[in-house]
């Protein structure tokens, strides 16, 4: 059972849609620890949803977490069913909590801090990206410390989506929005003709994504709700790029950190760059991990 595999199911770590993730201790007898794993118990399945469809999506996603070995993205390491016949992944687990939560206790308070933890998120959705996996719901909720909240790692690939299959070139756009609000990217939005969702490149968003978390490590708020044409801030900050004029909770900050920021908060994702690209600026090497 999962309990004999894990141990025993206790603290609450966070909760999403589609699952809520708890705290498992292991303790053997030849071990002075015990071991803690983080356990994501999916959603039931719903009414009007087909258990293959069901089936499906959790495998869907445990196929991409456990495929991905990164410094900076969470481990998975089993997908199993519980006591009541639920889903669970098993991942690693990192005291350190989320990086919401640093950003709401005021914990990070200098700017090498900032450029620390974004350049380990920029890491991370670069190895993403260079095997194929765009995240598509990056947020500081999904990113998660380690007990000295000196390491950062990518979490939830329930939204991900795989861009570009092994040994292949072609390009597999994505369509409709996903994610949270003020992290979707504009195009995301669209709408064809026939009121269907646009197609889209899934790793550009990811870009824009990266770009918003950046605004918020130093701002520690969202520059807008919606990155949509209804919303009177993101309406602001289109017009400023229009008339070539400073917006200036961006254009305040030193000039690596506005570059930055300005080309992957660009409305037209063909004119960002892709996440290596920003890694290889003279600013990101500058950048010292913590």
């Amino acid at each position: 059972s999962l309990s004999d595999k894990y141990g025993l199911i206790g603290k609450h770590l966070g909760k999403g849609a589609n699952a809520v993730v708890r705290l498992a201790k292991k303790v053997d007898d030849w071990q002075k620890q015990p071991t803690y794993y983080a356990v994501k118990k999916f959603r039931k399945r719903g009414k009007d949803e087909h258990k293959r469809d069901y089936i499906k999506k959790v495998i869907a996603e445990f196929c991409i977490s456990s495929s991905l070995h990164h410094p900076n993205v969470v481990e998975a390491a089993d997908l199993v069913k519980d006591d009541d016949g639920r889903w669970c992944e098993i991942m690693e687990y990192l005291p350190g909590g989320d990086l919401y939560g640093r950003m709401a206790a005021d914990k990070i308070t200098t700017h090498d801090e900032i450029n620390c933890y974004f350049m380990q998120l920029l890491k991370g959705v670069e190895y993403l990206h260079s095997i194929g996996v765009a995240h598509r719901d990056l947020k500081p909720e999904n990113l998660i410390l380690t007990a000295k909240c000196d390491t950062l790692k990518i979490a939830d690939f329930g939204s991900s989506f795989v861009f570009r299959t092994p040994w292949s070139t072609e390009l597999q756009l994505a369509r409709g929005a996903c994610g949270s609000g003020p992290y979707i990217a504009p195009e995301e939005w669209l709408m064809d003709d026939d009121g269907r969702p646009k197609p889209y490149d899934a790793s550009k968003v990811d870009v824009w994504a990266c770009g918003v978390i950046y605004y918020t490590l130093f701002h520690n708020s969202v520059p807008w709700r919606e990155a949509q044409p209804s919303d009177v801030h993101f309406r602001a900050y289109v017009t400023t790029l229009r008339r070539e004029k400073p917006f200036t909770p961006i254009d305040s900050l030193a000039p690596g950190p506005r570059e930055l920021m300005r080309s992957m908060l660009h409305p037209e994702p063909d004119k960002r760059p892709a996440v290596a690209d920003l890694l290889k600026t003279d600013f990101a090497r500058l950048v010292e991990v913590c």
